[in-house]
C-alpha cells in the first residue's frame, strides 16, 4: 500500500514538473519571438521610414507595440519564474493538507469501534 502511494506521487511529482518546465519552454519562447518580431520593426523603420512622410507615425506605431508586447512579456516573466509558482505551491500544499486532514479523520473513525446493543 505504500509503495502504491510512493509511485503515484512520484507520478504526480513528475506531471508537476514537466507542467513547470513546460511554462518555462513557451516563456522563453515567447521572449524570443518578442525580441525576434521587435529587431525586424526597428530595422524596417530604419532602413525603409527613417526618411520618408510616415516616419513619425511609424515610430510611434513600433514603439507602442514594443513597449506594450514588451510589458506583456516582464509579466508573463513574472507569472512564471516569480509569482505562479509561489501561489500554485501554497495552494497545492494547503489542498494537499486538506486531503491528508480528511484521510486522518476516515482512519480515526474506521478505528474507532462500534458498540451494539
Amino acid at each position: 500500500m505504500e509503495t502504491d502511494n510512493n509511485s503515484s506521487k512520484m507520478i504526480t511529482d513528475e506531471k508537476k514538473l514537466y507542467r513547470k518546465a513546460r511554462k518555462r519552454v513557451r516563456m522563453k519562447i515567447h521572449f524570443t519571438v518578442f525580441l525576434l518580431i521587435c529587431i525586424i520593426f526597428w530595422l524596417l523603420y530604419y532602413f525603409l521610414f527613417k526618411d520618408s512622410d510616415l516616419a513619425s507615425m511609424v515610430f510611434k506605431f513600433f514603439l507602442a507595440v514594443t513597449l506594450i508586447w514588451g510589458i506583456i512579456v516582464y509579466f508573463h516573466y513574472l507569472i512564471v519564474f516569480k509569482w505562479g509558482n509561489s501561489y500554485i505551491e501554497k495552494e497545492a500544499q494547503r489542498i494537499q493538507k486538506k486531503i491528508e486532514e480528511q484521510g486522518e479523520e476516515k482512519k480515526s473513525e474506521e478505528q474507532t469501534p462500534t458498540e451494539e446493543n
